[in-house]
């Protein structure tokens, strides 16, 4: 095998329409520079060693081989062509009596023809210089009738090219009398020149389709013909074998004859170079055939040069394995001077079971940095890792970048590390397909695909979507919390005008407004007493001491009214000092947050060299309001003196003067005479009267008063609903605050849908039998409706009484609510709160209910339902209709790799250790084939496969097929190439079930 070929099938430059100086070119169209023939040749060759970008040079002549002739005398001059093969141009008459001409080209194979064969396959047809006569009905039957011309005679030339033509009818039937042998060794190709497709051929209606059904490919340059001849146009594949019986490739060479007009050598018109990805044989000619849309690319380059010049990083060019320098075999030879060079595009690494493939692919991802290495299944602990055999060897990957990567075969990568493949070992695949309690380790598979899609400035530097969802998770519910704090005190001023509505607390507010009344209406008004003095029957005594008693009357009411200002001085102070001492707590809770955010982001400040104290720059001084709060309660203090004393002076307090003058009061009052007295004591009862009926009646602002319950009530029955609406609205404004915030979560989830589903779009051909859709939405929790129903009292009476009623009516509510639309989530909590204000179970005529009877622990409830804590965050991915959790392996495996191989975003390379495996056998023929090739267009892929179809009908680039000799002490050995060589080609066969012997038999007997 030529070490050129070891990387398989490449792009390589193809010039297979290439005129080279002969006599009979030269005297038709002479545009070759020199004075003769043999120096017009001298020079043609001295251009052609100036050559160096092309592979492969198709020498084309009219009618012979003389200019392939010349090449071939002078090769040697030419070695840095890997392969020159004959292109012998002929003319055909398509249509009897008509001056269209068709040209034609044979393309024999030289490794199996020698010149005389091909030579007297062309003595065959006779050229003539008359055209044919014919009826149309005659046109399959058309008759040789011209004599032979000897294309050397002078005449002829004098004749011109379009003179001699054969029939497309003689050509095809000398061609269909050929031996296997030399159609397997000669390729026919038709030059369409129009670029309109089919049509190109105007007058061809009715032939055309045995024209391109005869030959095996098409010289032309133009994208009309090229997406027409692949079945890419607006006729699908399928219609194109049905007219033709095959897809045709589009192939274009220079049709360079000689520089005299300016034409630069195997540079074609506007540089659409032909490009072929195959050996360069044959053989590798040949396998356009069978792969005419993928194998050929005509234009300056194929895409794969500029993406992997633009991504070194993320290819392998070539795996080492070696043993270290002091091992001498004596746990088997194992590995020694593995020297593989990968491709760029599809590997496929094929041998029989525990033949060595999974250790490449284990070995390749080990290199790689893949860091689950449980996963591994060669280079596990209990087979390749048992003792201390993986540590005498050495794998080594280098980078198309020239960077290397290098590991003993029994150490693992640093997990902190991030992968520079994508590993899918057998083991791990089957866990993920086959384990239903793994659905949610598969959800997390597609996540990190999922997270590829991510712009970069979206990731956040986070290494897969797990990271990134809980970090916005984490900053969400924090911003979630700060919100609540102001929520629950505006649920707890809800409850309280609620709670002020609920007949139980209007009956009690009712009922002491009639105590009250009954109070005022049982207080008596002491009986008139005459007043003595207004006799003027006054004693000197009396007069002095009624004189006395006034002054002391005096004294006490000034008494009193400084003992209850003082009271209420003392209880304003208490109330601020006590405003002051929260404000001191909450300040304090508040430097604990900003120490502790300070601390949590010190590493990250430290990490760009910042000072977390210089950017954030709080100061909390508390001597001002220590000194405050110090003087209110010095004030508090000094005013409870006032009013009490203390113990050793009680009588020098302002209630110890009142005592004291309430004690001369009653001895001066003893003094007085009983008429006097009398008088004296109904103007004591008479104020203290008057005293009872103001504090019954009371002022509207004062609790327990018959004005507050009067006004209480007044309150609740024109005021206090319009209240509750106001509260509910505001505390409805922070349930969507909350909303727009979780929010923040679903839109990551919904920028990924949107790429996920344009991708979807992209492949919508390919994927007719996978109805792929993602949820990225919010949604209700699935435990909601029983976490909601625990709140209910059940068996008090409202919509939701008994549980089974009460679950219709949570049900009926939840109707037509999509928790994605913060609108219809604040129609739903509206709906909730009416149904336990009014009853709407059958026959209760929407009766008026209370909230507080109806639930247990209403200020957790209410929490629960404005704070939206029923409310997820949903990524679902479905296939059709069926979640995750309801498919099944088959379905799971071909889903997974639906992924990996077509909706992946990653660009390292993905490397998949038996696939197959897990797929039944319409996934792997409607599933991986067709993804792995659309896959291999935007990544390096090797696949490790028992099964050689899936390789040969994904056409892979490059087989590496591998074996472990165990009678040779388990030495390894490796075959690489592509699927056209002939020696990988056995292996391939040899590999597949039976032989080929066995291949043959199932063929045979299978329908076609």
């Amino acid at each position: 095998m030529k070490d050129k070929f070891i990387k398989g099938a490449n792009w390589r430059k193809w010039d297979l329409h290439f005129h080279a100086p002969s006599e009979y070119t030269c005297a038709k169209n002479d545009q070759f520079e020199g004075d003769s023939l043999q120096d017009k040749q001298d020079k043609f060759i001295e251009e052609l060693k100036q050559v160096q970008d092309v592979s492969v040079l198709g020498v084309t002549d009219y009618f012979s081989l003389d200019g392939y002739k010349l090449v071939l005398d002078r090769k040697d001059e030419l070695s840095h062509f890997d392969f020159i093969v004959p292109n012998i141009e002929l003319r055909i008459t398509p249509v009897t009596g008509s001056n269209k001409k068709i040209n034609l080209h044979i393309i024999p194979n030289p490794e199996a023809l020698e010149i005389d064969g091909i030579e007297r396959f062309l003595h065959k047809f006779e050229f003539g210089a008359e055209n044919y006569t014919c009826s149309k009905k005659d046109l399959i039957k058309l008759g040789r009738n011209v004599s032979r011309v000897d294309i050397s005679e002078e005449a002829a030339f004098k004749k011109g090219l379009n003179e001699f033509t054969i029939s497309y009818d003689t050509f095809f039937k000398e061609y269909n009398k050929l031996s296997d042998n030399l159609k397997n060794n000669i390729l026919i190709g038709i030059s369409n020149n129009s670029g309109d497709g089919a049509s190109g051929i105007k007058d061809l209606q009715g032939i055309r389709d045995i024209l391109y059904s005869g030959v095996h490919f098409i010289f032309s340059a133009q994208d009309s013909d090229r997406i027409y001849f692949s079945g890419k146009g607006v006729d699908s594949i399928e219609q194109i074998i049905n007219f033709y019986g095959k897809l045709l490739p589009c192939i274009h060479g220079s049709d360079y004859h000689g520089s005299k007009d300016g034409s630069l050598i195997c540079v074609p018109d506007l540089n659409r170079f032909c490009w072929i990805k195959a050996d360069t044989t044959f053989e590798g000619l040949k396998q356009v055939l069978i792969e005419p849309i993928e194998r050929v690319f005509i234009g300056e380059e194929p895409a794969i040069f500029k993406k992997v010049h633009n991504n070194q990083t993320k290819y392998i060019k070539h795996l080492e394995i070696n043993k270290v320098p002091e091992y001498s075999d004596q746990f088997g030879k194992w590995f020694e001077n593995v020297n593989i060079e990968l491709n760029s595009e599809l590997v496929a690494i094929i041998g029989n079971k525990g033949s060595g493939k999974s250790a490449i692919a284990d070995i390749l991802a080990l290199c790689g940095n893949f860091n689950k290495p449980d996963s591994f299944s060669f280079l596990n602990k209990n087979k390749f890792r048992k003792g201390s055999l993986a540590k005498h060897f050495m794998g080594k990957i280098t980078w198309e970048s020239g960077v290397e990567s290098q590991f003993q075969l029994d150490e693992n990568p640093d997990p902190d590390e991030l992968p520079r493949v994508k590993y899918l070992p057998q083991g791990d695949f089957e866990d993920l397909t086959n384990e239903i309690d793994k659905a949610k380790a598969f959800q997390e598979e597609i996540e990190n695909v999922v997270f590829s899609h991510l712009e970069d400035e979206d990731k956040l530097s986070f290494r897969n979507f797990s990271e990134l969802i809980e970090n916005k998770k984490l900053i969400a519910d924090k911003e979630i919390k700060s919100i609540q704090d102001d929520l629950q005190t505006a649920i707890s001023s809800l409850i309280k005008l609620e709670n002020k509505k609920n007949p139980n607390y209007v009956a009690s507010i009712q009922g002491r407004l009639k105590q009250k009344r009954e109070e005022l209406a049982a207080l008596e008004k002491p009986k008139e007493v005459k007043d003595p003095n207004s006799d003027n029957l006054l004693s000197g005594l009396n007069k002095e001491t009624l004189e006395k008693i006034e002054k002391i009357k005096i004294q006490i009411d000034e008494l009193t009214n400084l003992i209850s200002s003082k009271k209420d001085t003392k209880q304003n102070l208490i109330v601020e000092k006590s405003e002051l001492d929260n404000f001191v707590q909450d300040l304090k809770l508040k430097e604990q947050e900003i120490v502790h955010f300070q601390s949590e982001y010190k590493d990250l400040t430290e990490k760009y060299s910042l000072k977390i104290e210089n950017i954030i720059k709080v100061d909390f001084d508390y001597k001002e309001l220590d000194k405050l709060i110090k003087l209110k309660k010095d004030n508090i203090d000094k005013i409870q003196k006032e009013i009490s004393g203390d113990q050793q002076n009680p009588e020098n307090s302002l209630e110890g003067k009142l005592a004291k003058a309430n004690d001369q009061l009653n001895q001066e009052q003893k003094k007085l005479d009983s008429t006097q007295k009398q008088y004296q004591d109904y103007l004591k009862d008479l104020k203290q009267f008057e005293a009872k009926k103001i504090e019954i009646e009371g002022d509207d602002d004062k609790t327990n008063t018959l004005k507050y319950f009067e006004k209480e009530l007044h309150y609740i029955d024109f005021e206090i609903e319009n209240e509750i609406q106001t509260k509910r609205a505001e505390i409805l404004n922070y349930s969507e605050r909350i909303f727009s915030i979780k929010e923040t979560i679903v839109e990551i989830y919904r920028k990924v849908k949107l790429k996920i589903d344009e991708k979807i779009d992209e492949n919508k051909s390919l994927l007719e039998d996978y109805n792929i859709n993602i949820d990225a939405s919010i949604v209700f929790k699935e435990n909601f409706k029983d976490k909601f129903m625990n709140f209910i009292s059940k068996q008090k009476k409202g919509s939701f009484y008994g549980k089974e009623t009460g679950l219709v009516q949570l049900i009926k509510a939840l109707e037509d609510c999509d928790a994605s639309k913060v609108e219809d989530i604040k129609d739903f909590i509206r709906k909730i709160i009416q149904l336990l204000n009014n009853d709407y179970r059958e026959g209760q005529n929407n009766e008026t209910r209370f909230v507080d009877d109806q639930i247990v622990e209403l200020d957790e409830f209410y929490s629960y339902l404005y704070s939206l804590q029923y409310l997820d965050y949903n990524y679902r991915l479905k296939l059709g209709e069926k979640n995750l959790e309801q498919l099944s392996p088959g379905e799971r495996g071909a889903l997974l790799l639906v992924f990996y191989l077509l909706l992946d975003n990653n660009d390292i390379p993905l490397i998949l250790d038996q696939p197959e495996d897990n797929l039944d056998n319409h996934s792997v023929a409607n599933v991986l084939v067709p993804f792995i090739r659309r896959a291999k267009q935007k990544r390096q892929i090797i696949l490790v496969t028992h099964n050689p179809n899936l390789a040969v009908v994904a056409d892979a680039e490059q087989i590496i097929w591998v074996d472990i000799d165990k009678k040779e002490k388990n030495k390894f050995q490796y075959i690489s190439g592509s699927i056209e060589n002939r020696e990988v080609n056995t292996r391939i066969v040899n590999v597949l079930e039976g032989a080929m012997p066995a291949f043959n038999k199932r063929k045979q007997k299978y329908y076609e």
